[in-house]
């Protein structure tokens, strides 16, 4: 797949703008679990939810870079903003 031509790359990836949404990007995976088990939440469950919200946050901004559509109908219609 090549890059349309329109392409910056001096631009964050989505993936890079997408990982500020999460916590403690490059801190150690017992950290991380400690702190989501004191506030009563499963990893497995965390890491499902934050892999489906990712997905959508990056068909969002593709969609509204490539095609100027935002997704609706969705869990996620809440915090999407065009």
């Amino acid at each position: 797949m090549s890059l349309p031509s329109n392409y910056d790359l001096s631009l964050p990836r989505v993936s890079e703008i997408v990982s500020f949404a999460y916590p403690f990007e490059g801190e150690s995976l017992e950290r991380f679990e400690g702190w989501l088990y004191v506030r009563g939440i499963q990893f497995d469950d965390y890491m499902e939810e934050a892999s489906s919200g990712g997905r959508f946050v990056h068909a969002q901004m593709e969609n509204k870079l490539n095609h100027n559509e935002v997704i609706t109908g969705t869990a996620y219609d809440g915090y999407v903003h065009a």
